[in-house]
């Protein structure tokens, strides 16, 4: 489709399949026939050059920007799910990085986010992550295989095994009371990163299945 088509479908953008001056195979926009990306790269140096400019600009039409942002985004839904996933398969240790980093600056606030987020999502994660074991059957049975012998390595020969089977007895008791799902948690995890608990009664507690999840592998 040429711009003159474009135009004449009330469309904001063409693509004509041919590069641009500067190489690039992408949309144009329909007001001044310039390519898209070079359009972005224009603004970004633009930017650049104006910070106090574009922040006070920002500041001034922020309701119009984010509404316009979130209309966008709306319309291309395939595009942002597309270079999302891209960008997160080209940039995964740099995305665990910087999530390790505001973890470790923030773990009292991240440890509560988890929570609110998985208690308001409960039914999707629990779709999600079965969805998961589903599609990743060899890393499930690893997890788990790596679990029990966990668990196996750290029973002692003295444990009271009656002891600890009540203990995944109350827990199956306060699900069918209550209606939730609750998980035994190791108050000492068997696989810490400073320090590793034992498998015995003492060591374990009943918690809801949210909190277990957002406490994870940790000393809390």
């Amino acid at each position: 489709m040429n711009r003159k088509q474009a135009s004449a479908a009330g469309l904001t953008r063409y693509f004509t399949g041919k590069p641009c001056k500067h190489g690039h195979v992408a949309e144009r926009l329909v007001s001044t026939g310039t390519c898209v990306k070079c359009s972005l790269e224009y603004n970004r140096k633009w930017r650049q050059r104006n910070p106090d400019y574009a922040r006070d600009h920002y500041i001034r039409n922020r309701d119009s920007i984010l509404k316009a942002q979130a209309a966008y985004r709306e319309q291309n839904q395939e595009y942002y799910a597309e270079y999302a996933s891209h960008y997160r398969k080209e940039n995964k240790e740099k995305i665990r990085e910087k999530y390790r980093k505001r973890y470790a600056e923030n773990r009292e606030a991240e440890r509560r986010r988890g929570q609110d987020y998985y208690k308001r999502n409960k039914d999707s994660e629990k779709e999600r992550n079965r969805r998961w074991r589903n599609n990743n059957r060899g890393k499930y049975n690893a997890i788990a295989a790596n679990r029990r012998s966990a668990k196996l390595q750290r029973t002692p020969a003295w444990a009271d095994h009656d002891a600890i089977a009540r203990v995944y007895a109350q827990a199956k008791l306060a699900e069918a009371v209550t209606g939730l799902s609750y998980h035994v948690d190791h108050i000492v995890p068997l696989q810490g990163e400073n320090v590793s608990g034992l498998h015995v009664s003492w060591n374990l507690q009943i918690l809801e299945a949210e909190d277990n999840i957002s406490k994870g592998n940790k000393l809390k």
